[in-house]
């Protein structure tokens, strides 16, 4: 048993060492993400591109003053906490907005993939918490 949390462990801390990609199906990072710095700047990529989606997405009666105003608070509220918030921010917008964080180029990933439970091309996004963590005690 304690062999098994040595290498949980250790694969946690060498998460951003063998780096991963973000992807949710339109977008996906282009470049293995290796740092805390990347992940933050490709997760506020990814904001903008869903935040003009979801924009351009409206009904024709729904762009009033109160709704544009509630909406550009609401984007707002999270590029500042993917911006400056800690790991579980982080953490929380790749769950709410569905994103997979891959071991491989998302172009690479088939049908199939997504399909197969425990697939080792995906990492569980918990695993980022073991890292923040981990970065915070030194």
């Amino acid at each position: 048993m304690k062999h098994m949390k040595t290498k949980a462990k250790k694969s946690n801390q060498s998460l951003f060492e063998k780096g991963f990609y973000i992807e949710d199906g339109m977008y996906s990072s282009e470049s293995k993400i290796h740092t805390e710095e990347q992940l933050r700047a490709a997760l506020l990529e990814h904001a903008e591109k869903y935040s003009n989606r979801e924009y351009e997405g409206w009904d024709h009666d729904d762009y009033t003053q109160e709704n544009i105003q509630e909406f550009n608070n609401k984007w707002e509220e999270k590029t500042k906490n993917l911006r400056q918030g800690t790991m579980d921010d982080l953490i929380k917008y790749i769950k709410d907005q569905k994103i997979n964080l891959t071991t491989v180029h998302p172009d690479e990933l088939s049908y199939e993939d997504y399909e197969k439970e425990n697939n080792s091309k995906f990492i569980e996004v918990d695993q980022l918490r073991s890292v923040g963590k981990a970065r915070e005690t030194f």
